[in-house]
């Protein structure tokens, strides 16, 4: 089985990690707990291209660059870097970005994740212990 690309009402291609296409899938990602990534789920949104790369929960941005066979982040089209899913280090669950795309942007990026059912966390409902239990 090769690409699980689904699609946005708003447009967006939304490509999902795909076990089946990656041998390596299961040796990705904070295999020993150290990066304390928890079930953060990394994004690769490349608005040229109007489609965002997601990766499994766990995974660095490098092993979702690797999975979809995309271009190392140093070549080719700038794309903008997230994460959601995260702990209280981590976005608080909410979709959060090394360098944020247009306010815009984000809106459509949350909408296409929300509509193949990711949810976000209420950040006013969130407790600020580093110990809530995100998974």
């Amino acid at each position: 089985m090769g690409r699980i690309i689904k699609f946005a009402d708003n447009g967006l291609q939304v490509h999902m990690p795909n076990p089946e296409a990656d041998p390596d899938f299961h040796d990705r990602g904070d295999t020993e707990g150290w990066g304390g990534l928890g079930e953060r789920i990394p994004v690769i949104y490349y608005p040229g291209q109007r489609a965002m790369y997601l990766g499994a929960p766990g995974w660095y941005h490098g092993d979702a660059y690797a999975h979809h066979k995309l271009p190392t982040r140093f070549t080719g089209e700038r794309a903008h870097e997230g994460y959601f899913n995260g702990g209280p280090s981590w976005g608080r669950g909410q979709l959060s970005w090394y360098e944020p795309p247009s306010p815009q942007e984000h809106q459509e990026v949350q909408s296409a994740l929300e509509q193949h059912g990711h949810e976000f966390a209420d950040p006013n409902t969130l407790e600020d212990d580093d110990e809530t239990d995100w998974s």
